[in-house]
């Protein structure tokens, strides 16, 4: 299961079948990505060396989406690329 993480700030935190945290992370999230998660109960995760990682404020430029893009292109040919469905919801404690 995938959730909020509500201490340190905020971010996600993933849990193991058996409700024990298995890691979490520290970032801001979206309000209208919270939203859709809560609505459908479940969210896309993929985990990709550099994926997410944001261009600083005022330093974006009309390459940085092609970067994005061929950067998931490559980790993909790769094999660096792993996901899948998880569901969304309330923290389980053990």
């Amino acid at each position: 299961m995938i959730a909020e993480w509500p201490r340190d700030g905020g971010g996600l935190q993933l849990q193991q079948p058996d409700g024990n945290l298995f890691v979490y992370a520290l970032c801001d999230l979206d309000p209208i990505w919270i939203a859709a998660a809560q609505q459908y109960h479940w969210v896309l995760v993929l985990h990709v060396p550099r994926l997410g990682l944001r261009v600083p404020p005022g330093q974006e430029n009309t390459d940085t989406e092609h970067q994005r893009t061929t950067e998931l292109a490559t980790a993909r040919k790769e094999g660096l690329v792993t996901g899948g469905l998880m569901q969304w919801g309330q923290v389980r404690t053990p």
